[in-house]
Parts: C-alpha cells; sequence; structure tokens
C-alpha cells in the first residue's frame, strides 16, 4: 500500500519544479538574447571600424596613404581598400575566400562565402573613389 506524501515533500517538490521552469526560462531568454546582441555587436564594431580607418587612410590631397603602422586586420576585422577601378590598394583578403564581393556604399551585409558567414561592411570615401570592405568572420 502506497504511503502518502507529507505536506514537508509535496511542498519540496512543488519547489523544485517552479525553479526548474524558472531556470529554463531565464537561460532560453538569455540565448535568443545574447544572440542579438552579439549581431549588434558585431555589426558596430565593423561600421565603427570601417569609418575610423576611412578618415585616417586618406591623405589631404586625397590620395590613398596609409600611416607605417596602419593595421590592416584588427580585432577581427579584415580592412581591404580598392581603387577607382576596383583594383585591391591595401590590405590582404581573408584566407579561403575565392570569390569577389560587389560593394554597395554604406550597407551592412550578412554573406554566405566558402561555407563561413561574415558581415561586410562598404564605404565610398568620398574625396576619391576608394571602396573600403570591413569583413569580420562571425562565430556559428
Amino acid at each position: 500500500m502506497m504511503r502518502k506524501m507529507s505536506v514537508k515533500l509535496k511542498i519540496v517538490l512543488w519547489y523544485t519544479a517552479a525553479i526548474t521552469i524558472i531556470s529554463a526560462v531565464v537561460f532560453i531568454a538569455t540565448t535568443s538574447f545574447g544572440k542579438d546582441m552579439l549581431k549588434r555587436d558585431i555589426i558596430g564594431r565593423v561600421t565603427r571600424t570601417v569609418t575610423d580607418s576611412s578618415r585616417q587612410i586618406v591623405g589631404p590631397d586625397g590620395v590613398f596613404r596609409p600611416r607605417p603602422d596602419f593595421k590592416f586586420y584588427e580585432n577581427g576585422v579584415h580592412m581591404l581598400f580598392y581603387d577607382s577601378d576596383g583594383n585591391l590598394a591595401g590590405g590582404q583578403v581573408p584566407f579561403g575566400i575565392q570569390e569577389s564581393i560587389d560593394f554597395e556604399d554604406d550597407k551592412v551585409r550578412l554573406l554566405n562565402l566558402d561555407g563561413n558567414d561574415y558581415y561586410v561592411y562598404d564605404r565610398e570615401i568620398r574625396r576619391t573613389f576608394i571602396p573600403v570592405d570591413k569583413i569580420s568572420k562571425t562565430a556559428r
């Protein structure tokens, strides 16, 4: 014959169930907000780096002149500079990318290149046409 559960055991079981449900909801919310925050952080970092770099890379005469200490790769962001004919003027394309990327001024986009996801942001430097590509690999 089965004994009745004591009041103490019932309270412990209800408390355990409530804590488990609350923990699951918090975990799911944190995970979904974390992905969105990561995406915003990557986009912000890429656009900020493009803006800062485009101000530093062109001399007062509008000619492409990187400083000797200029870093074409910083904080996970590859910086590529192109001349008006679309030829690479500075930087290095990330390893493994074989296809060319179309230039879209002042627009952040997510591209899947060779099986990896990249955020790409292009900016035209107004003094002279120098497209700037910034590429950042995303975590999966």
